[in-house]
């Protein structure tokens, strides 16, 4: 029943050729609705000649005379977020000194990996200034041997009168040492060795007249359970693979082969997604026709001799820079890169976001976005 029923004016005008209201009540319907399921119900107003109007609202009372659904019970709150159990630290600063108390006014493209016997190894691209074409450059390194508590004092492992400084560290397990190739001018490849788990360095050797000219970097490389040492490069010929059997001869893969709408490559990194003994995944910094979607993935079988088509994430959107790859034990494979669909400039990266996906999403589809 609607009180707001006898209240409506039904005259138009004089003389008025509408019915006084009358107040509708019909009381004591049963409606018997099945115990699983959803039910609707719906209601029929007969008006064969149009002389019948409602006043809304219309306000029904029912009444549950069991068995009765109880309303759903409310949500629990959220679950506070878990502390860390480490106080996160910034190992590398703008103006950091070495130990020849050298001053570093920028330190860029950092990479972090654990030795042989588990040291981790953090590496840093040491810059006489802020510029991307600064003249003076060195490989800065900081380890920890109790898994990131603490961490030794900045020192400059190999320094340059020369542009680049980028830094690719890999883990040889096999042969029991770090290997870390950097770019020199751009143009040159370089590589130091240590067998002592980052304590001292071997003497850099140029090994751009074997390979060529590449880039690659930040960060390194990963080892297959064959000994495989793989790491993601680009160059004039596109992005691929550089890889060593025996950490001592290096072969350029086959160039990653891109979707239609993807136009370019560059930064780049790849992981051991566990697929297979040989099997790679490698995210690439691309450009494509839609502004929003600057990230691809790519899949090799063959320990990154040759690539499958390099498809985009639809899913990372945001402005165009590296990002990263990593594996979970469970084989998931994680994303992380800036996602903010509004931007506007470079300097829009921002909201750094990981992205989970499932072993099983072959398509990269369906991630969990933190």
């Amino acid at each position: 029943t609607s009180g707001a029923l006898g209240k409506y004016n039904y005259k138009k005008a004089a003389p008025g050729n509408y019915s006084l209201p009358i107040l509708a009540q019909v009381t004591g319907l049963r409606i018997a609705l099945p115990q699983n399921g959803v039910s609707h119900i719906e209601l029929r107003f007969q008006n064969n000649d149009r002389n019948l109007q409602l006043r809304l609202p219309l306000v029904f009372n029912l009444t549950c005379d069991g068995p009765c659904v109880p309303p759903p019970a409310p949500a629990p709150p959220p679950a506070p977020t878990p502390t860390p159990p480490w106080t996160p630290m910034a190992l590398f600063v703008d103006g950091n000194r070495d130990q020849g108390n050298k001053t570093w006014a920028c330190v860029r493209g950092a990479a972090l990996l654990r030795s042989p016997d588990h040291t981790l190894l953090a590496f840093g691209g040491g810059k006489s200034n802020c510029a991307d074409g600064s003249v003076g450059n060195a490989i800065l390194l900081r380890r920890s041997v109790d898994n990131g508590t603490s961490w030794s004092p900045v020192e400059s492992v190999v320094a340059f009168d020369a542009t680049g400084g980028y830094v690719a560290p890999i883990a040889d397990r096999k042969r029991r040492q770090v290997l870390v190739l950097y770019n020199v001018r751009f143009v040159e490849t370089w590589l130091i060795r240590s067998t002592d788990n980052g304590l001292t360095w071997s003497k850099p050797m140029n090994m751009t007249a074997a390979i060529g000219v590449l880039a690659l970097g930040p960060p390194g490389g990963v080892q297959l359970s064959s000994g495989r040492l793989v790491m993601a490069v680009h160059g004039a010929n596109g992005t691929a693979a550089l890889y060593s059997d025996d950490g001592q001869t290096w072969t350029l893969g086959a160039p990653v082969p891109f979707d239609v709408g993807v136009v370019s490559g560059g930064e780049s990194q790849l992981v051991d997604d566990k697929r297979t003994a040989a099997s790679l995944s490698m995210i690439i910094r691309v450009s494509s026709h839609n502004v929003l979607l600057n990230h691809a993935i790519a899949q090799s079988d063959d320990g990154g001799a040759t690539w499958r088509n390099a498809s985009l994430l639809l899913n990372v959107t945001g402005p165009s820079c590296q990002g990263s790859i990593a594996r979970l034990d469970a084989g998931s494979i994680v994303v992380a890169a800036p996602h903010y669909p509004r931007w506007r400039y470079p300097a829009d990266r921002k909201n750094l976001s990981l992205f989970v996906y499932e072993p099983d999403d072959s398509k990269k589809l369906h991630p969990k976005v933190v």
